[in-house]
């Protein structure tokens, strides 16, 4: 079958979060990392049809915060990959 992944952004955000990657905890960033790497993984193995949904970054304004630019760069690389 299909699944529908709406929306990745949130997923990014919210997995931000949950690692606590926003508030520079010590190995946050490899927690988040190995998340990503969990999700496009699952994405390449699973049988079904992913079609994900998601927000284009790094076109427009660079954001003028850490956490705005640690974002972009996040969800950047998932979308890339």
């Amino acid at each position: 079958g299909t699944v529908l992944v709406d929306s990745v952004t949130t997923w990014v955000a919210a997995l931000m979060d949950e690692t606590g990657v926003w508030t520079d905890e010590p190995g946050a960033r490899d927690r988040l990392a190995r998340r990503c790497d969990a999700l496009v993984e699952a994405w390449a193995t699973t049988p079904a049809h992913v079609v994900a949904v998601s927000d284009e970054v790094g076109l427009g304004v660079v954001p003028e915060t850490r956490s705005g630019r640690l974002f972009r760069d996040t969800l950047g690389s998932v979308n890339q990959r």
